[in-house]
């Protein structure tokens, strides 16, 4: 169940979560009937603000880690009201264009039963209700995500025009990203912190690269370890090695590295991946990226345009700390 919201499509986690994320405090919800804002002819309610608070609580509950919901919870503060706002404007638009959104919403609620192995709307009820998502929120959410993105893509289509040469202007600038997984093949070989010790590695086994007669030498050492790793990705590298391997030359012996209270010796045995992956093979991986890309940049747009274009108001004065710390310098604040 928690794949749900990357089921509902690409939007901001903002859209995917239904809400923007409220200071409130948690559990509290002391609801007013007070106009917060207002948006062209509609307006929104404090209520409104206290409404997406409570959803948010529940799905940080659902889905995040207990050590780091109230940074969650706290993180898309300032952003809450503005998420309000723009989501009236795309209603007020798709009113406006004559949008129906159902076909979409029902075709996302099948999607999503079918990709989580859920035979029914009871069953799927049943199953929000466990991490406390209330089913007709759920799906008021997806709605709403549906007429954005109708609203959003009658404004984006025309205007994504992408050439071939935008798309290899991308690959070239990003080439690095595009390129086979890369694997080490090392050998790590470590002994306690002794100078007695360490000067008989030197001597005696680190003229030697890996085979048995290495191995049986190590082997009559006090406390001294040796050991094939990999093929790994350099990703999965402990920092400190992969630092040290990155600069070594391929078969030969690094080190010694001081970690903790051992002294480590690396051989660099193969490298393997890591080829460039020619525009081709990724045309259709690049063309995705640079699409989101202008469509991101097209929405910020779009948004500023609607913003423009409308009669807003944020009731300052009415709303609740932090809120109104947040939005007091903001050019539509109204004290009073």
């Amino acid at each position: 169940m928690r794949g749900f919201w990357k089921s509902l499509g690409s939007l901001s986690i903002g859209l995917a979560l239904g809400i923007g994320l409220g200071g409130a405090s948690p559990g509290v919800a002391d609801v007013v009937e007070a106009v917060i804002a207002q948006v062209n002819e509609d307006v929104i309610y404090l209520s409104d603000l206290r409404h997406e608070e409570e959803l948010l609580l529940r799905q940080v509950q659902a889905q995040v880690l207990p050590e780091k919901q109230a940074e969650v919870f706290r993180e898309y503060q300032a952003k809450l009201l503005d998420s309000l706002i723009e989501r009236q404007l795309f209603l007020q638009r798709a009113k406006e264009m004559g949008f129906n959104p159902e076909p979409q919403v029902q075709a996302a609620l099948e999607r999503i039963k079918k990709e989580n192995n859920i035979s029914s709307d009871e069953e799927l009820r049943a199953a929000l209700e466990r991490e406390n998502i209330r089913f007709e929120d759920f799906v008021d959410t997806i709605r709403v995500q549906v007429l954005q993105r109708m609203v959003l893509l009658s404004y984006i289509q025309p205007r994504l025009v992408i050439t071939d040469q935008d798309l290899r202007d991308y690959y070239q600038r990003h080439a690095d990203e595009f390129r086979t997984p890369e694997q080490w093949q090392f050998y790590q070989l470590q002994g306690p912190k002794d100078s007695t010790l360490r000067e008989a590695i030197e001597r005696e086994v680190l003229s030697m690269s890996p085979s048995p007669e290495l191995q049986a030498k190590v082997a009559s050492m006090e406390g001294v370890q040796f050991a094939a790793v990999g093929p790994i990705a350099p990703e999965q590298v402990r920092s400190e090695i992969r630092q040290a391997l990155s600069q070594a030359t391929l078969q030969t012996w690094v080190g010694p590295l001081d970690l903790n209270d051992r002294w480590v010796w690396l051989w660099f045995d193969r490298r393997e991946g890591g080829a460039q992956v020619s525009f081709e093979t990724v045309r259709d991986q690049v063309y995705e990226r640079v699409a989101q890309v202008r469509a991101d940049q097209a929405r910020d747009r779009y948004i500023e345009e609607l913003k423009k274009n409308s009669f807003i108001r944020i009731y300052c004065s009415n709303l609740p700390e932090p809120y109104r710390s947040l939005y007091e310098k903001n050019p539509n604040c109204m004290q009073g």
